[in-house]
């Protein structure tokens, strides 16, 4: 049962995608019937005016926003869905859209984008739908795309996320062939940047075959080090600082809210029932960083001990539990680790009355509904980082199972440096070795956050604004050549 618990952490995107331009990718089927179902809810999703005013749009760089700009979205495995990819597409078209219209482009501007398969269900902004370009990750496909006629009409192309080049799942053409497409864009006068926005490795990429015309952003300080390391030019050395350092993932801190489907409005409508009958209402998903259990024997309890601190934490504060699955690259198996817990519950709670969900009955959904229903929790603890990031963009607090210093970091980022909070907060993060050290430490970490998570949710609003600031400066400087790598 063990094993459940500890899914091996892929970034979001991963390969083995299949070479020739023949190659399609679909959602798993209970996605596609969930949400292909509501595409007339997309006519409803076009803000009527921008809700961003965009500094860049006073600058020379303005006929580049109002002009064509292509997105080159991660690339996945073929019938995978991971909702890291699906967050980058439609942050990055909503916000380029955004940024469109408050600069006041004419009609023809424009945002496309490309990748393997492609949006299915389609991406809309409002009733206007996305154009995409199913293209695979191979030589043959990219090329074909980068000798096309129309190559030089785009006034910038964004190659979204540094995993679409590094070769961690077993795809090290990346690089080249997305710098075939980089190479040729630039001849025709293109900018081409390449963003570090939602994932953060770039030590295995052969960033020299880029271009030198190629603008590289990392996210963070430690990647615009090994960047320029790699880079033997100088005109791609880094003359200034990223501006989210780590841990502000922007595609998530600038997800769109939208009306959520029937399946989240049912959802919202079972926690404001629970909330009804005084219940506190937490949002738990139980992930946790392999690196983080090193120390943890393998054959602890884990999913039983989670279940009976669960029910303890419920003798003490009158609680409901949605169960929120946020990783669906591996069909299920996020779902089942909660699945199991709850079942768990059921034997081990005994007279303490413990209402639970499993959010969307663990399936697939897509981000802007995830973030349309992490808002009506009172808190939410969890060990996945973008499933920390995307509720704290909902205003919702926020505690954390360790895995990683960005964990870390975003706490320090949203609620303040630990020095100053543990004079008023308690701990905001707990290590799995302590879970499996001690009876009661789980419990008394969520009892203890419960009872801080007004406190919480009123120093977060800062925090939030802080982080959403930075995530729009990073679409931005898109736009700026100064600071390049």
């Amino acid at each position: 049962m063990w094993a459940f618990l500890y899914i091996t952490f892929m970034g979001f995107c991963a390969a083995g995608t299949r070479a020739g331009a023949g190659f399609q990718w679909a959602l798993p089927d209970e996605l596609q019937t969930n949400i292909s179902s509501n595409v007339a809810l997309a006519n409803l999703r076009r803000r009527t005016a921008s809700l961003n005013e965009w500094a860049v749009c006073d600058t020379a760089a303005r006929a580049q926003v109002c002009g064509h700009i292509l997105v080159v979205t991660p690339f996945a495995i073929a019938g995978v869905y991971s909702l890291g990819d699906r967050a980058t597409q439609i942050a990055a078209v909503h916000v380029f859209d955004d940024m469109q219209r408050s600069c006041g482009c004419g009609d023809d501007a424009k945002v496309s984008v490309i990748g393997p398969g492609g949006p299915n269900p389609p991406i809309f902004v409002g009733d206007k739908q996305v154009s995409f370009s199913r293209v695979d990750l191979s030589f043959r496909a990219v090329g074909e795309f980068s000798q096309r006629n129309d190559l030089g009409t785009y006034s910038l192309i964004a190659i979204m996320g540094t995993d679409v080049l590094d070769g961690r799942y077993g795809k090290n053409e990346r690089t080249h062939v997305l710098a075939q497409l980089a190479t040729s864009a630039a001849a025709k006068g293109v900018l081409v940047t390449v963003l570090s926005f939602t994932y953060d490795r770039v030590d295995k990429t052969d960033l020299s075959k880029f271009p030198q015309t190629t603008c590289f952003r990392p996210r963070s300080e430690g990647s615009a080090i090994v960047i320029s390391k790699k880079l033997e030019t100088p005109d791609h050395q880094c003359d200034g600082r990223p501006r989210v350092s780590r841990t502000a993932d922007s595609v998530y801190m600038l997800q769109p809210r939208l009306p959520p489907r029937p399946w989240a409005q049912e959802t919202i409508q079972w926690i404001q029932s629970q909330r009804s009958e005084k219940r506190f209402v937490l949002g738990v998903n139980l992930f946790m960083y392999p690196e983080a259990r090193i120390h943890v024997p393998h054959n602890f309890p884990m999913v039983e001990t989670l279940a009976k601190e669960l029910c303890s934490a419920a003798e003490a504060v009158t609680l409901s539990i949605l169960f929120i699955p946020h990783d669906f690259r591996k069909p299920g198996e996020d779902a089942n680790v909660l699945r199991h817990v709850d079942g768990a519950i059921r034997e081990h709670c005994g007279s303490v009355h413990l209402p639970t969900k499993l959010m969307n009955d663990g399936k697939p959904d897509e981000p802007d509904d995830e973030l349309a229903v992490v808002k009506e929790l009172d808190l939410v603890v969890s060990g996945f980082m973008h499933l920390l990031i995307i509720t704290s963009n909902s205003g919702t607090p926020v505690v954390a199972i360790h895995g990683q210093e960005k964990h870390t970091q975003l706490l320090r980022d949203l609620y303040g440096p630990e020095e100053t909070r543990q004079k008023t907060l308690p701990h905001l993060e707990i290590q799995p070795t302590e879970i499996a050290a001690k009876a009661g430490a789980y419990s008394s970490f969520i009892v203890n956050a419960i009872r801080v998570a007004p406190q919480l949710r009123k120093i977060l609003v800062s925090g939030v604004q802080k982080m959403k600031a930075l995530s729009k400066a990073n679409f931005e400087d898109i736009f700026d050549k100064r600071g390049c790598c």
